[in-house]
């Protein structure tokens, strides 16, 4: 008789251990693989940013096929990533100057609030603008109005505050109202710089707060309205200045030449008192009256009106909106059209100027609307360069990850940590960055560009090396031979 042997399976112990086993090994496949994916993409990332590289000195070295210049890099003007670095002005209305029952003594009209951005990213479509107006002045013993609200794509810039009716405090707005004049020895209280959003699309903000309204013996005096780049100067006493005009002047306004011609938006309004008047701050506020109505401010400036008596107070100056951009770097329709020149200066309104800039002035609200952006002008000046080499790993729009820096460090220096660079980059960015000789950036083919920093950020960094230090950012950077 044949005996047959029971054969025994494996244990339930048996198995689980082979099962951890297996899958132990597969998750080290499945990492190693990983790893070996990022750092094959690290690789390809810093090629990429070789061959930009290398593309950038022959620039600097032999210029283009179309054009001898030597010596420097391109711009950020250079960059077709959908966006485009421009320049805008937003100017809100003035403040209206509030009036008086008697004695002379509205305060001047608050400034509309200044907000500038030297580069304002753009791409093809439509932006509304709005200018708003200047706000109205008081009359028969009451405040002015607020002016209107000033807009541009997420830039927001506030009315002025009204000035003082009698006896009361002026209003808050972009730049403050000055207080009306006060009785009974006390003080009224100017209006406040509150713009609601002061650093909103990037801008920089320019506003200051009134004046106060004062009493004295014979009579009120009316605080002077706050400007863009100064403070409304407070009414006099008359114990501390027996015969003394001036401290009710409006504050002064802000600066720029963004329309070529260097002109001061945002002037306060003067005050109002019955024995003297406040001036007008310059960039547009209107003068207080001595004896009648405030005057009005100056239209397009965003000036604050006069502060005035029974007759009124002066009517605040609308804003204004303007544009700018290197004229060939995009085409635009919208507001009324200059053209400035390689220094940014000679407005125009007929032929562009070669190297020069585009302007775009917006004195009512409108529509700017941007219709083209050079999109092929990387491979002109950096001779056909592939733009496999601009488009990061596992990307396929490399328009969506070359794209420009719009920031710099404040001392100019750059640093391969990511704290300096905006935006940073991501692992599907990279950023270029053109300097001039100070160190500031480099956003105009007609500015010296003489160095640059292309930034990176790479998935896998296990030791420190020189264009990547920083292991716990993982941020990389390749500076120009020209440092």
């Amino acid at each position: 008789m044949i005996n047959i042997m029971k054969r025994r399976g494996f244990t339930l112990i048996e198995l689980m251990v082979v099962i951890v086993v297996m899958g132990a090994l597969l998750i080290l496949n499945v990492v190693n693989l990983r790893e070996t994916q990022a750092s094959a993409r690290d690789t390809e990332r810093t090629t990429d940013i070789e061959t930009l590289a290398s593309h950038l000195e022959s620039f600097y070295t032999a210029g283009t096929d179309t054009s001898s210049t030597v010596g420097r890099y391109p711009s950020t003007s250079l960059i077709a990533s959908g966006q485009l670095p421009i320049k805008v002005l937003v100017v809100a209305g003035g403040g209206g100057g509030g009036s008086s029952t008697s004695n002379e003594s509205g305060g001047g009209g608050g400034a509309g609030a200044v907000l500038y951005n030297a580069s304002k990213n753009i791409s093809i479509q439509s932006y509304q603008v709005t200018v708003g107006d200047g706000g109205a002045g008081g009359s028969n013993g009451g405040s002015g109005l607020q002016g209107g609200t000033s807009t541009f794509s997420d830039i927001n810039a506030n009315g002025g505050g009204s000035g003082g009716k009698t006896n009361s405090n002026g209003k808050d707005g972009g730049s403050g109202g000055g207080g009306a004049g006060a009785q009974d020895g006390s003080t009224n209280d100017r209006g406040y710089s509150t713009n609601n959003s002061l650093t909103t699309g990037g801008a920089d903000f320019h506003g200051n707060y009134g004046g106060l309204g004062q009493w004295r013996a014979n009579g009120k005096s009316g605080g002077g309205g706050g400007g863009a780049g100064g403070i409304g100067g407070s009414g006099y006493d008359g114990a501390t200045e027996p015969g003394g005009p001036g401290k009710m002047n409006g504050g002064v306004g802000w600066a720029t030449d963004i329309s070529g011609v260097s002109t001061l938006y945002g002037g306060g309004g003067g005050g109002a008192s019955i024995a003297y008047w406040g001036a007008g701050g310059t960039g547009g506020g209107g003068n207080g009256t001595q004896n009648g109505q405030g005057a009005p401010a100056t239209a397009y400036t965003g000036g604050g009106g006069g502060g005035g008596g029974t007759a009124g107070g002066g009517n605040g100056g609308s804003g204004i909106v303007i544009i700018s951009y290197p004229g060939t770097s995009m085409t635009a329709t919208g507001g009324t059209i200059t053209y400035t020149d390689a220094t940014n200066q000679n407005p125009r309104s007929t032929t562009p100027y070669t190297g020069g800039n585009t302007v775009h002035t917006f004195t009512s609200s409108g529509t700017f609307t941007v219709t083209s952006l050079m999109t092929n002008t990387i491979q002109q000046m950096l001779r056909d360069i592939d733009t496999a080499s601009l488009t990061a790993p596992g990307q396929t729009d490399w328009t969506q990850t070359f794209i420009s820096a719009y920031d710099t460090s404040p001392s100019g220096q750059a640093q391969p940590t990511g704290n300096n660079i905006n935006p940073v980059p991501s692992i599907n960015q990279y950023i270029y960055q053109p300097l001039k000789s100070d160190g500031s950036l480099c956003t105009l083919e007609s500015q010296d560009c003489r160095k640059f920093n292309l930034y990176y950020k790479v998935e896998k960094l296990d030791t420190a090396t020189n264009n990547c230090p920083d292991i716990s950012t993982k941020i990389c950077m390749v500076t120009s031979k020209n440092q």
